[in-house]
């Protein structure tokens, strides 16, 4: 699932898969005005060929069709900042980006006393030519004891052009 958050900043939550469906939830965690998210799904073309129309497909020596003229490919394109023109999207790693600092309190003595927990929580953003991730701070935090977090742009992603499909 590739994504193109357009004045918000987004992740995809998590995917499930059951049987060939999969299950995609998708998080807004800022919203500027007039904010959406554009979203496009990738799967392999189906095995049958058209009843109607014209379409050019290969298939690979086991059967399986490698291309279908009618399902647009994936177009991966350089990490980066992108020329005018066209349309990007980020495929990402699952999850949002977070951070949760733990602060312990203690006393003059040096007695812990209490916890104070900071924690940030986002995702994606576009500012028309480059994919980047951004955090916000939250009140909910996830329990960890010590400082953590993860971000999804340091991990495994893809920038694709999606001009057209």
């Amino acid at each position: 699932m590739a994504i193109r958050p357009i004045n918000c900043n987004a992740a995809i939550e998590s995917c499930t898969k059951s049987g060939n469906n999969y299950s995609y939830s998708l998080s807004i965690y800022a919203m500027g005005a007039g904010g959406y998210v554009d979203w496009w799904v990738y799967d392999t073309p189906p095995e049958t060929a058209p009843t109607s129309g014209w379409a050019l497909i290969f298939w690979n020596e086991a059967g399986k069709v490698t291309f279908n003229s009618l399902y647009p490919p994936m177009r991966p394109v350089p990490e980066g900042p992108q020329p005018a023109g066209r349309v990007y999207a980020i495929v990402s790693a699952i999850g949002p980006k977070w951070e949760e600092q733990v602060i312990t309190i203690e006393d003059t003595f040096g007695n812990i006393v209490g916890f104070n927990w900071s924690t940030n929580i986002g995702g994606w953003e576009f500012n028309g030519s480059d994919f980047y991730t951004v955090s916000y701070s939250t009140p909910a935090h996830f329990g960890v004891s010590s400082d953590t977090g993860y971000d999804p742009g340091s991990t495994s992603r893809l920038l694709i052009d999606v001009t057209g499909h």
